[in-house]
């Protein structure tokens, strides 16, 4: 993931979870797919369909996603995506955020006092709603872990 990516929405979510959200412990992508469902990959591809949309309606052309991650909470998943414009103009950097309902307006304000860096645009979205909440009851090793920290970091697979 990009590290202007990573800094700006991290920045946003470490203030919502508290300073250890900044850098959370990582999981691997293989365990979190036991944990959560079958259907994990389904929402991660709606996650990148929606920046896909998003992306090519601010960048008026094609983009790619260059990074991205998956954030599990106990609120829900939240997807983030770096994006790239693959024509020039003044947008060369997207920064797409997908967070469940109940994270949307603390998430916006806090992303309110953080500086877009220059040259790129950032959404926050919640068109995917309930899409990005798990299947309750949590497993219980995945509700230890949560209660460990507040949030985990999950790279999403390389492969689309």
């Amino acid at each position: 993931m990009s590290e202007r990516l990573s800094d700006f929405f991290e920045d946003a979510l470490r203030r919502h979870f508290g300073t250890g959200a900044g850098s959370p412990p990582g999981i691997r992508r293989a365990d979190v797919d036991k944990l959560l469902s079958d259907d994990g990959p389904r929402r991660v591809a709606l996650g990148r369909l929606a920046a896909l949309d998003w992306g090519g309606r601010e960048a008026a052309g094609g983009v790619t996603i260059t990074s991205e991650r998956l954030l599990v909470t106990h609120h829900g998943l939240v997807y983030l995506a770096g994006l790239t414009a693959q024509n020039p103009g003044p947008l060369r950097e997207l920064l797409y955020l997908s967070t469940p309902p109940s994270l949307l307006d603390p998430i916006v304000d806090r992303i309110d006092t953080s500086r877009i860096p220059p040259g790129a645009a950032a959404a926050v979205d919640r068109r995917l709603g309930r899409e990005l909440h798990f299947v309750w009851p949590l497993d219980t090793s995945l509700r230890r872990l949560l209660d460990a920290a507040p949030i985990l970091l999950m790279e999403s697979s390389t492969q689309r």
